[in-house]
C-alpha cells in the first residue's frame, strides 16, 4: 500500500508540474495586456517573422506588426527602417524620401525596428516590451505624421 501511495504522489507531482509550465510568465502576461490595450485603441496586432527590408538577422524571432488604419493624409509614405548605428531613419527603396522632412521620433522609441506608411494605414514593426505607455507613445507618433 505504501508503494502505491508513493507512485500516485509521483504521478500527481508530474501532472501538477506540467500544468504549471503551461501558465504564461509575467512578461508574457504583460505583453498580452499590451496587445489588448493596442487593439482597444484601434491597432491590428500581427506576429510574424521580420520582413527582409528590416535587416534583422535570420532566426532573430518574431516581430510584432501594429497596424493602425487612418483616414487622413500623412506627411511621409513608404518604408522606413531605424538604423541604430547611425541613429536615424532610413527610407527603403525610395531615395526621394531623403528630401522630405519626416516627423518620426528620433531616437526611435524602445523596440521600434521600422515603419511602413501607406495611403490607408501605418504599420509599426517592433519588439514588444509589455509597457502600456509604449502603445500610447506609438499612437502619438503616428498622429504627429499627419500633414
Amino acid at each position: 500500500m505504501g508503494m502505491f501511495l508513493l507512485v500516485m504522489l509521483f504521478v500527481a507531482a508530474i501532472f501538477v508540474g506540467n500544468l504549471l509550465l503551461l501558465k504564461p510568465s509575467p512578461r508574457e502576461q504583460r505583453v498580452m495586456q499590451q496587445r489588448t490595450h493596442a487593439q482597444s485603441l484601434g491597432f491590428k496586432v500581427i506576429l510574424r517573422a521580420a520582413p527582409d527590408w528590416l535587416g534583422q538577422p535570420i532566426g532573430s524571432g518574431m516581430v510584432a506588426f501594429y497596424r493602425l488604419s487612418i483616414q487622413h493624409s500623412l506627411s511621409l509614405k513608404g518604408r522606413w527602417r531605424w538604423h541604430a548605428g547611425l541613429q536615424n531613419w532610413q527610407p527603403i527603396n525610395h531615395p526621394a524620401a531623403w528630401l522630405v522632412e519626416n516627423k518620426l521620433p528620433v531616437p526611435a522609441p524602445n523596440g521600434w525596428l521600422g515603419l511602413e506608411a501607406n495611403a490607408d494605414s501605418v504599420t509599426v514593426y517592433w519588439k514588444e516590451d509589455g509597457e502600456m505607455a509604449s502603445i500610447d507613445l506609438m499612437l502619438q507618433a503616428i498622429t504627429a505624421l499627419k500633414t
